[in-house]
């Protein structure tokens, strides 16, 4: 068989096409679609335009779950990428000894099935006889702490959780980024007379800077669809004190059927995501 020259790359290309058409693109136009639509996926949907987008920002738990959603992403994206670069900074760091098992130790956690780790957190954060009230009594600090059930801490319980899980896996990314710097800069910048705070601050911060900017992006699509964390732990609550967008997408779309209201709060959490690493991608390209 002769194959044209001009036309066999795209050949080649088919197989990627048609998963691409049919597992990714399709089903976002058919959400929009059904974000459109009154439908519980068995009778006739009826046409609604842009009812369900309006309902939704006139719903209290759709409301709270955004701001719960929000406020987790943004702390957790802070803290975790200041974790991840001072994780990312030891373990370049040319003193610390066993660095390779120090890399493999703060990998893992984000390897360990999702469950298992809830499970863990569980046990860690259980109010009755949980791991870190016991160290706090034992330390002599008061009363147990109910770091599940107080609507005015669970949510940075989850968020901990979260950061602890997350943060040795980008902090591989910043090691990478270190390790692509040349020698010579560093060297150079010390030759000059800065200090190792001036190195890290006018040379080093700046030169990983499009690595941070990925790391930034990357948690925060993970960050904005929280949902696996408080399910388990919370399903969440209580009074809605843990509940997020994605929580409300699961709830409305596959335990009350309102398959078209669903598709409306999924397609709002996208628009917020896209929204969020556009702002990156642009300071980054200003900077």
């Amino acid at each position: 068989m002769v194959f044209d020259k001009k036309k066999s790359p795209y050949l080649f290309l088919l197989p990627f096409l048609i998963m691409f058409f049919s597992f990714w693109l399709w089903p976002i136009l058919q959400s929009l679609y059904w974000s459109m639509l009154e439908w519980d996926g068995l009778r006739a949907p009826t046409f609604v335009g842009f009812r369900n987008y309006i309902k939704l920002f006139s719903e209290q738990d759709y409301l709270v779950a955004l701001s719960n959603t929000v406020s987790a992403a943004i702390v957790y994206i802070g803290i975790m990428v200041i974790v991840a670069l001072f994780l990312g900074f030891m373990l370049n760091s040319s003193i610390l000894p066993g660095r390779a098992a120090f890399r493999t130790i703060i990998f893992l956690p984000v390897t360990v099935s999702l469950p298992v780790i809830a499970l863990v957190f569980f046990i860690i954060f259980a109010k009755n006889n949980g791991v870190l009230n016991n160290i706090i009594s034992t330390l002599g600090f008061g009363r147990s702490i109910d770091w599940l059930g107080d609507p005015r801490i669970n949510l940075w319980s989850i968020v901990s959780l979260r950061i602890w899980r997350a943060s040795g896996f980008y902090s591989i990314f910043i090691l990478a980024g270190l390790q692509s710097i040349p020698e010579e800069v560093i060297e150079a910048s010390i030759i000059d007379g800065a200090s190792g705070w001036k190195t890290i601050r006018l040379i080093v911060l700046p030169l990983l800077r499009p690595v941070i900017i990925y790391v930034i992006i990357a948690s925060s699509i993970w960050a904005f669809q929280l949902f696996e964390e408080p399910w388990i732990l919370t399903r969440g609550g209580p009074v809605n004190s843990t509940a997020t967008i994605a929580m409300h997408v699961y709830r409305n779309g596959f335990q009350f059927f309102q398959l078209g209201y669903a598709s409306a709060s999924a397609y709002v959490l996208t628009a917020i995501i896209v929204v969020f690493a556009l702002i990156q991608l642009l300071i980054n390209k200003g900077k």
